[in-house]
């Protein structure tokens, strides 16, 4: 059975979009499954007068084998993947040197190649990459010494420093019950400060139309706008800021909406 449908959108997370969405799905009914889907998001974005972006999507994917409940064969190849993914992006932040981990000399300023540069750190420390890995220890020295400016990349790097502390087999312990939630992390002076800095400039990224204490909406930098996505950024940071013991009202992460 194909269940294929095409629709125009609109989104509140873009400003004013057009286009078409393509989802193909391949249904088997007696296993009650999908076994192929593929979808394609063609979309005109308009982002001001006489200025438009083309955004166009596509995935696709085929059901191959069905494991129960995570059998031993499916874990060494998840373990495999994840090893293999570490050693690439080890590689990839070598000397940070990469054009897509250095910030552009945008204006406004933006600090996206260092956003991506913590994404990175934090993705080797959820990877069980030692704190004391060569890689790891060179990489967070760069990222520390740099000046973060937009909400992406504060926000990112500020989900990194709660994971490069946290105690070990914590989200295992989280997803089997042991642990009813996350451990607050202990920061030495030096991070506490620098965490305290990015703090303080992630809640100056707002939407200049609202009053914070009231409605806290983030945008890259200071502006008269928002942005959705960056939003989520904005909220994840204030959640590994307080978990990090940051002097962020709880309040704030309430008004954001």
């Amino acid at each position: 059975i194909r269940d294929i449908g095409v629709t125009g959108v609109q989104t509140c997370a873009l400003p004013i979009s057009t286009g078409t969405l393509v989802i193909e799905r391949t249904i088997d009914r007696a296993q009650g499954l999908v076994r192929e889907f593929r979808a394609e998001a063609a979309l005109v974005i308009a982002e001001g007068k006489q200025r438009f972006r083309k955004l166009r999507l596509q995935e696709q994917w085929r059901l191959v084998a069905v494991h129960e409940n995570q059998d031993a064969a499916f874990r060494m190849r998840v373990g495999a993947a994840v090893r293999n993914g570490t050693a690439w992006l080890q590689k990839a932040i070598s000397g940070a040197s990469a054009s897509y981990l250095q910030d552009k000399d945008d204006k406004p300023p933006r600090s996206f190649g260092s956003g991506r540069l913590a994404l990175a750190i934090q993705t080797l420390e959820h990877a069980d990459v030692p704190p004391t890995d060569p890689s790891l220890v060179a990489a967070w020295a760069e990222l520390e010494r740099r000046e973060l400016i937009d909400t992406y990349a504060l926000g990112t790097a500020l989900m990194a420093l709660a994971a490069r502390h946290a105690p070990p087999r914590e989200a295992e312990m989280l997803h089997n019950g042991t642990l009813r939630e996350c451990s607050p992390r202990q920061l030495p002076p030096a991070e506490q400060k620098l965490a305290l800095h990015w703090v303080e400039r992630l809640l100056s990224n707002v939407d200049r139309r609202t009053d914070p204490a009231n409605c806290l909406r983030f945008n890259y930098t200071a502006a008269a706008r928002f942005d959705t996505s960056v939003q989520q950024y904005g909220l994840l940071g204030l959640d590994a800021a307080q978990l990090c013991s940051m002097p962020v009202p709880p309040t704030e992460i309430g008004r954001a909406h």
